[in-house]
């Protein structure tokens, strides 16, 4: 009899998130996620309304309790994770024109997340960019919004997070629709993302501009004058 109520008084904590987990199925699930409904950095908004299945399944996972092996592979985690949730929050609401349409979108609506509850503001602010100190989050957080950088069609991994952080900060920065360079008149019109964490950027290199040479392949001209274009909120789908 005791045996039994061990048995499912475990088996209850278990699927309750209570003891810890191990992340890899999460990886998993994210990338194959990922590549069924994201493209060119779009999300399928519509197909993934009309089935959410592996969304929920999703956002179940992210909301257990996960031991770690590294720091990086919790970082990866909360970056899948934030990126999850994110969906999931524009999912609830869909149809919808952006994240800003939504009442406390990111620092109201909370999740469970690694067994905590928490805001997607907390999730970034709080873990994300206080514990880690890496500014090229900033290309992989996305926001749900237009202007952001494109959604990676793939999960971050633990042993591949190093490269794909400095390859989508090398493609974002690169891309002439993100950062609006004229060489010869020595402006560039860049995202306002360097301007709202613009400290993220010179703790990294220095300044906001150093930051940027660090991934362009044409180094800005010296005095080149930075301005920041307006952001579209509109939502990152079809």
């Amino acid at each position: 009899m005791k045996q039994f109520i061990f048995t499912v008084l475990f088996s209850s904590l278990a699927a309750a998130g209570v003891f810890a987990q191990d992340s890899k199925d999460f990886f998993e699930k994210t990338d194959k996620f990922l590549a069924a409904n994201v493209k060119n950095g779009m999300v399928n908004y519509k197909a993934i309304a009309a089935n959410k299945t592996a969304l929920d399944e999703l956002v179940a996972a992210a909301g257990k309790k996960y031991k770690f092996a590294s720091v990086t592979e919790e970082k990866a985690f909360y970056l899948n994770a934030y990126n999850v949730l994110v969906i999931k929050g524009l999912i609830n609401v869909y149809p919808v024109k952006g994240p800003l349409a939504v009442d406390g979108f990111f620092d109201k609506k909370t999740f469970l997340v690694n067994g905590a509850s928490l805001t997607l503001n907390q999730v970034e602010n709080d873990i994300v960019r206080k514990k880690y100190n890496d500014a090229r989050i900033h290309f992989a957080l996305v926001c749900g919004a237009k202007s952001c950088p494109p959604l990676a069609s793939f999960a971050y991994k633990p042993a591949l997070l190093d490269t794909q952080l400095d390859n989508l900060a090398r493609q974002s920065i690169q891309n002439s629709s993100f950062t609006k360079i004229d060489y010869k008149k020595k402006t560039a019109a860049v995202s306002m993302i360097f301007n709202w964490y613009k400290d993220d950027f010179i703790k990294a290199k220095g300044s906001v501009e150093a930051f940027l040479n660090g991934y362009l392949k044409t180094p800005l001209p010296q005095g080149t004058v930075l301005s920041h274009y307006e952001y579209d909120w509109s939502i990152n789908g079809k």
